[in-house]
């Protein structure tokens, strides 16, 4: 079942506060609230989903909305002169934590600055704070930051600020009428221009904010000599600080072209205000209690909050376990079998 959040308000809004509309701002935050606090403590039904990725360079960064990977496997073609092997092969990954790098028989690199894994099999971990989706290729050299933006507005709608290092390795710093940035602030682009560029080349990309913005922002990273521009980042209007996390694929050898990864993964919250956003919680129940548990909590009752707090995840396990058919039909026969005597089926 989908819930979207302006029918989330219709159903919800006397359990923030008696007699408040629908469309209440107050209404919109609760629920958010609600939905962050409980998606921690099960997978209900919309909060796991497939995501199918390319195997490009052996790294995967995954959309903000995706929180963790829980199992993984690899699609990829089969090899030049293996023709009884079928047209595709398909292979189960591992998927391990960031420690696995550290520990114990984890995967060996080799050269003085670079680390590659060669242990096949394995979807590693490489955690989070990763504000693009992928690195230029013209990552070893220092490049030019592209803006691009959807929908131009007639008025400056603000800054990109990119902090990090310039072709000197020394921290990027821009000054603007706000004051001082420990970062370089690129104009996003108005009406009647392309695109804006960085006035600096940059060597290292740490983090990225923005503001809100009426459409979506790319970034591009730019070759200063051969003006070849690689996509970075596609960024949504509320995406104002952009988090990614980022894993590796391990393998032996040369991956084959055309690879393809599919990864089961639970979702991460995003905060939403779009009244045609989908909810990741979609029992009306388990949202009622919650919302019940945030106005004891900020009552000050903590018995009370955590009473309904707990109802809310009781109800969202059974939940649970009725969507994933965890409820197995038990047959019990008549001793004469022959007889096709059926005693009890359920």
């Amino acid at each position: 079942m989908r819930l979207i959040l302006s029918q989330a308000q219709t159903l919800l809004a006397e359990y923030v506060d008696y007699g408040l509309c629908a469309t209440d701002p107050r209404v919109t935050q609760w629920i958010n609230l609600a939905i962050e606090r409980l998606l921690p403590v099960l997978n209900p039904e919309k909060t796991i989903a497939r995501y199918v990725f390319p195997v490009l360079n052996q790294i995967i960064t995954l959309p903000p909305e995706v929180k963790t990977v829980l199992a993984a496997n690899l699609n990829y073609p089969c090899p030049p002169g293996y023709s009884d092997c079928g047209s595709w092969l398909n292979q189960v990954v591992q998927v391990r934590n960031r420690w696995y790098e550290m520990i114990p028989g984890g995967p060996a690199g080799y050269g003085p600055n670079s680390f590659v894994p060669c242990s096949p099999n394995v979807l590693m971990d490489m955690g989070s704070g990763y504000s693009t989706i992928a690195d230029p290729c013209t990552l070893n050299d220092p490049y030019i930051i592209r803006v691009y933006a959807d929908l131009p507005q007639p008025s400056s709608e603000g800054f990109i600020y990119v902090n990090g290092l310039d072709a000197s390795g020394n921290q990027l710093i821009s000054y603007d009428t706000a004051g001082y940035h420990q970062a370089l602030g690129i104009q996003i682009p108005t009406q009647g221009q392309n695109y804006t560029d960085s006035g600096v080349q940059i060597s290292k990309i740490n983090t990225i904010t923005k503001p809100v913005t009426q459409g979506r922002i790319r970034l591009y990273a730019v070759d200063p000599d051969t003006g070849v521009q690689t996509p970075i980042a596609i960024y949504s209007p509320t995406d104002v600080a952009p988090d990614y996390r980022r894993y590796r694929l391990t393998w032996c050898g040369a991956l084959v072209e055309n690879s393809t990864i599919v990864l089961q993964c639970k979702r991460q919250f995003v905060w939403t205000t779009d009244p045609d956003a989908d909810l990741l919680i979609t029992n009306v129940g388990a949202l009622q209690e919650a919302l019940m548990g945030i106005r004891y909590s900020k009552a000050g009752s903590a018995q009370l909050a955590n009473y309904h707090f707990g109802e809310a995840a009781q109800i969202l396990e059974k939940e649970t376990i009725d969507y994933d058919t965890d409820k197995l039909a038990s047959v019990q026969l008549a001793d004469y079998f022959g007889g096709g005597d059926i005693w009890n089926l359920r």
